[in-house]
């Protein structure tokens, strides 16, 4: 009786995500841990001063969306401001994963040759 050895399975190549991702990770070891949200002389001024900055980054988004000219810059430079803007830390969090996600989607597109 012959036994069959069973078949080998290729490793799987990890999606796009996956890899931007890992190499995100690889990046917050160089981040620094423990640096608060905000900095500077006056920490608590800091969300009202990026509140004018997100709603300037947003007209120049949304100005660019409708002229069909979007760019990365802007709506990262949005996200950024827009996270940063927030008193609230659950808020603050939420619009970073959203930061997040737009740079992922910026690295994703220049890996792909679109961006």
């Amino acid at each position: 009786m012959t036994e069959k050895t069973p078949a080998r399975r290729q490793a799987r190549k990890p999606d796009a995500i996956t890899a931007v991702l890992a190499e995100v990770r690889a990046e917050m070891a160089m981040v620094g841990e423990g640096t608060p949200l905000w900095g500077g002389q006056r920490p608590e001024k800091s969300p009202a001063f990026y509140r004018v900055r997100a709603a300037d980054w947003f007209s120049i988004d949304l100005a660019r969306c409708k002229a069909d000219r979007p760019g990365w810059d802007s709506r990262i430079l949005a996200s950024a401001f827009r996270a940063f803007a927030q008193p609230d830390h659950g808020e603050v969090r939420k619009e970073l994963l959203a930061l997040a996600a737009a740079a992922v989607s910026a690295v994703q597109a220049l890996d792909e040759g679109t961006g």
